[in-house]
């Protein structure tokens, strides 16, 4: 009696349309090449419509790849975008696992022993005072994991402060806590890439620094200071930059801050932006005003005083002195951008991305879109249709967008073209 084989299990539907997508990639580059090198020889009017779309079909199987492997870190950032303060978000993207938010489970899912020089603390994962917030996820493309610190949350004084002292080359508490969770996650011997929007993204380039073996991608990223090296203890950019991969939306805001090198309208953008971290755009065009210290002062905000003297006590004392700690902030953008305009070689005030490869994702037609084109999101100098562009849908939605367009021309080549 013949022996029957053992069930096989059902592959992960993630991880085979991964697969289909990459074996796709391969398939339609071959043919495309091989109808550029004349290997290909088929009559007619079908083949030299084959012969003229091949180009560009080669063109649209590599960028099937590089958005394909850039997706799940995308999501992943949007993801944490979205938590906010919170910890009960579910994740809604598709083939993607936030795990756990705290670091004792955290450790346990990544084991990491208890009492490890490796093992991650709360205070690598949340500190509502310094504003530094990561979290790890796992793709379910390809079980890798992937370190992602969070954005600008864009009403936190001591975020905008981060962001404006790493431009300038100094360091801080978030930078700081993003080195200590990469190091402890490369020691720990865990396989991960990194990501970051944003303010995120800085923080992603800064922490793949210290590990060299993941691969970073960031989306509508913040530059990295020359002075990263220095304190991360390398000699120069280019093995981050062989790893990092860069997304931005069409005309975002923060990728036109840091791709000016003109002195002129680079003091230009630093005013535009301070004029609005101050609140001081007319009506509702003010995104980016500063409103609270930091989480923690955001937290005592939303809670209720009534019948509680305390609470109320405490919620004066923070405001009073995050009013004194903004106006000290705002002067000290004010002088910055006073010595940039009074200094022909001053250092830049918004340093570059440091990656490899750098996309511009086409954008799409939709409600946000729409403000961002009205409002001056492709004119030349710093408007408010460019801080439209700036937010993570704006990229995540049009790449996962053209990752199907191209997984359709794809297909359509090679049934149309292929032997």
């Amino acid at each position: 009696m013949a022996g029957t084989d053992p069930a096989q299990p059902c592959a992960d539907p993630c991880a085979q349309q991964r697969a289909d997508d990459i074996a796709l990639a391969n398939g339609a580059r071959d043919l495309a090449d091989a109808y550029q090198q004349n290997a290909v020889s088929r009559p007619g009017h079908l083949g030299r419509t084959c012969a003229q779309r091949a180009p560009q079909m080669r063109e649209a199987a590599d960028r099937f790849d590089r958005y394909g492997a850039a997706i799940p870190s995308a999501r992943a950032a949007d993801d944490l975008n979205q938590l906010g303060d919170g910890n009960t978000r579910q994740v809604s993207a598709p083939c993607l696992e936030r795990l756990p938010l705290d670091a004792d489970a955290l450790n346990r899912e990544l084991g990491i022993p208890p009492g490890s020089p490796n093992a991650i603390t709360p205070n690598d994962l949340r500190n509502d005072t310094t504003g530094h917030r990561a979290a790890i996820y796992r793709s379910k493309t390809d079980g890798r994991l992937i370190m992602v610190s969070r954005d600008t949350q864009p009403d936190s004084l001591v975020d905008w402060k981060t962001n404006i002292e790493n431009g300038q080359g100094f360091d801080t508490d978030q930078y700081a806590a993003t080195r200590r969770l990469a190091t402890k996650m490369n020691a720990s011997g865990q396989n991960f890439d990194i990501s970051g929007y944003s303010k995120g993204g800085g923080l992603a380039q800064e922490a793949g620094l210290l590990s060299p073996n993941s691969n970073v991608y960031v989306f509508n990223s913040a530059g990295l200071h020359e002075a990263s090296l220095a304190r991360t203890g390398q000699g120069n950019f280019q093995s981050l930059k062989n790893r990092t991969h860069s997304f931005s939306a069409e005309n975002d805001f923060l990728t036109f801050m840091n791709t000016t090198t003109d002195p002129g309208r680079e003091v230009r953008n630093a005013q535009f932006l301070r004029t609005h971290l101050a609140g001081e755009m007319p009506g509702s065009m003010n995104p980016m005003a500063i409103q609270y210290s930091n989480p923690e002062h955001r937290i005592l905000a939303g809670q209720r005083t009534r019948n509680r003297p305390d609470v109320a006590a405490a919620q004066r004392a923070a405001n009073q002195a995050f009013q004194a700690d903004r106006a000290r902030f705002l002067e000290s953008v004010d002088q910055m951008i006073a010595g940039a305009a009074e200094t022909p070689d001053y250092d830049r005030l918004f340093p570059p991305v440091r990656s490899s490869t750098h996309d511009t994702v086409p954008g799409r037609w939709g409600l946000m879109s729409g403000v961002a084109g009205s409002t001056g999101a492709s004119g030349e100098e710093a408007r408010f249709g460019k801080l439209v562009q700036h937010k993570m849908s704006q990229v995540l939605g049009p790449m996962e967008a053209q990752l199907e367009d191209d997984r359709n021309a794809l297909q359509n080549f090679m049934r149309s073209c292929g032997s």
